[in-house]
């Protein structure tokens, strides 16, 4: 019985090797579906933003604004469609 079929020459091993070394990279850039832990509706969210800067003596100054609190809420069966699925062009200073 012979096994010439199982050798591989240098130049096929370095092709193996290429591919079975290229191919996590290929699978990392397949899209994949996004699998988030949801926020329990009735949870509470609160967030305070904070300002750092330094005054005209040199001296840093931090400044928090009101906290905001949101409340989730429970959403069943929501569809989401665009009225305009065309591109929104933005630039500088654009507001939409």
């Amino acid at each position: 019985m012979s096994f010439e079929y199982l050798r591989l020459t240098s130049a096929k091993f370095r092709v193996l090797a290429a591919s079975v070394a290229t191919l996590p990279l290929v699978l990392a850039m397949l899209p994949s579906a996004a699998h988030a832990a949801g926020t329990t509706a009735g949870t509470t969210i609160s967030n305070t933003a904070t300002a750092s800067f330094n005054d005209p003596g040199g001296v840093r100054k931090d400044i928090d604004s009101n906290t905001v609190d949101i409340l989730v809420d429970e959403l069943l069966d929501v569809t989401v469609i665009s009225s305009d699925p065309g591109d929104v062009t933005v630039g500088p200073a654009s507001t939409n």
